[in-house]
């Protein structure tokens, strides 16, 4: 008797990306894969990026990086769209390029930590406020 399969569906779109926050790690720690379906976003990625590619083959690329991805599942509708998807495996993409996916792609923080970097940030500007006050006084 083996263990049942598990399987997760996801679509890898910015605003469904909070997978990356609590399943990627459990799949991490379970030696577990994530197949990603549909990663241009049901065709809403277009338009060129920095490496010369359409932004759906740099997605392609980028998931093909992650350490969980075990396998992409394309939705190609014409044959032409099926090979630039398949170039996403012949892309390097550069340690600057990789930063800029990942600064773009960001996942919003989360309760609390937006929260304390709001404070922390009013906090700050009166703490500083009072020391340009002080600054002043003892000129």
């Amino acid at each position: 008797m083996g263990v049942a399969p598990f399987r997760l569906h996801v679509t890898e779109l910015r605003w469904l990306r909070d997978v990356e926050r609590e399943l990627l790690p459990m799949l991490r720690h379970s030696g577990m894969g994530l197949l990603v379906w549909s990663p241009s976003a049901c065709g809403l990625l277009s338009g060129k990026y920095a490496v010369g590619a359409q932004a759906t083959t740099v997605a392609l690329a980028w998931l093909l990086l992650q350490p969980q991805v075990t396998s992409v599942i394309l939705g190609a509708k014409r044959p032409e769209q099926l090979a630039e998807n398949i170039t996403a495996a012949e892309i390097t993409l550069q340690p600057e390029e990789l930063e800029q996916i990942r600064d773009a792609s960001a996942l919003p923080p989360e309760y609390p930590g937006w929260m304390f970097d709001l404070q922390g940030k009013y906090r700050r500007a009166q703490v500083e406020e009072s020391q340009n006050r002080g600054q002043l006084r003892g000129s």
